[in-house]
């Protein structure tokens, strides 16, 4: 017999969410400010960069960078290349890429250590930035909803079973700025540039702009991280409190290559074997199947009679998951972990049900 665990790993997170509970994404870094100002001129040996600036954070896993004040008035091309530690150019942020924008942040650059380099034929004369915030993973605690022993596994035992593998391509770690937070969550696409995720993870256009959306983010069968490939958050295009749904759209049309989820309305059943694929507390993708099911199949959730109760394992930024059927289509969209407030839901994770989500995603499709 499973012993039930609910417990926090950070101070920060005073219970697992429950209805009426404070819900968030998972914290996995912070924002702070650096204020480093643009201030060109010609660079020893290096006779096409105007400027440059580096940042390094011991042991992140990863950094951004956020460029704001931003005014372009020159009339000459450049790119703002980025480099890791190695000397690799990860991102060139073009002069087209920030025309109009007062401010942006790169994308997801791996390692702890950046460069910037400012790179153009000339002195691109008229433009002006502030390299002003820094936002760096670290290692933080996550609220975790488990029935021991947690039965979690790298997606990529799953390589040789289609029904699971195939799908697990349309889902995505979101990270994103909140506050003085960089946060995540998860998310996977419906359509070619369509992806469903929480509300309390996304509600803005103001986040979508801060939004990094990584496939393929998983360990190999060697154990070695493979980073996925990024894609920008375009267009925030609604959310709904009460079903705790939020859809946005992203760039280049990633489903066309990697495929979509199938979305089941059906109703779901006690004791029907479940799938959680999901990227838990920030780490490479994982899937629950041990001891994965239906639990209870009408709950509340953040409104009445809209969820269901699983006990698939997971950890905080689980949230915006796709709940998979024995059937292997999407039946509900997880949001909630353990509650101790509530002898029912002392061991129950819940999902809202696809029967009350389809007609909402279908008019905002």
């Amino acid at each position: 017999m499973k012993q039930v665990a609910c417990a926090l790993l950070a101070a920060l997170f005073a219970a697992c969410s429950g209805p009426g509970a404070a819900q968030a994404p998972l914290p996995e870094g912070n924002v702070i400010p650096i204020n480093v100002a643009l201030a060109m001129s010609s660079q020893p040996g290096e006779p096409m960069v105007f400027w440059s600036h580096t940042e390094e954070r011991p042991g992140s896993a990863y950094l951004r960078l956020h460029l704001g004040a931003i005014r372009d008035r020159s009339t000459i091309d450049y790119t703002l290349k980025i480099l890791d530690r190695a000397g690799r150019d990860v991102f060139a942020i073009t002069k087209a890429e920030l025309a109009g924008k007062a401010d942006y942040w790169t994308g997801l650059i791996d390692g702890d250590y950046a460069t910037v380099k400012l790179v153009a034929a000339q002195m691109p004369d008229g433009l002006s930035f502030e390299l002003d915030r820094l936002a760096y993973q670290k290692n933080m605690g996550a609220a975790f909803s488990i029935t021991l022993p947690d039965d979690r596994e790298p997606i990529v035992r799953y390589k040789d079973v289609p029904n699971i593998f195939g799908p697990s391509r349309a889902i995505a770690k979101l990270t994103f700025i909140d506050g003085l937070s960089s946060a995540m969550c998860t998310g996977f696409l419906i359509s070619a540039d369509r992806m469903l995720t929480n509300e309390h993870c996304i509600r803005t256009q103001a986040t979508c702009d801060t939004m990094v959306v990584t496939f393929g983010y998983e360990l190999d069968e060697r154990n070695t991280v493979r980073r996925g490939k990024q894609h920008r958050c375009t267009k925030f295009v609604a959310a709904d409190h009460d079903l705790d749904v939020a859809m946005f759209a992203v760039s280049d049309e990633p489903g066309a290559k990697l495929g979509t989820l199938k979305l089941n309305p059906r109703p779901v059943v006690p004791g029907e074997q479940t799938y959680l694929i999901q990227h838990p507390q920030g780490e490479p993708m994982q899937i629950s199947r041990k001891d994965c099911s239906v639990t209870t199949d009408k709950a509340d959730g953040n409104a009445m009679a809209t969820d269901f109760g699983h006990k698939c394992d997971t950890l905080q930024g689980s949230s915006g998951s796709p709940m998979i059927g024995s059937d292997f289509t999407v039946i509900g969209l997880h949001h909630f972990g353990f509650d101790a407030r509530y002898d029912k839901w002392r061991a129950e994770n819940r999902a809202v049900r696809m029967d009350r989500l389809i007609e909402w995603i279908n008019k905002k499709l």
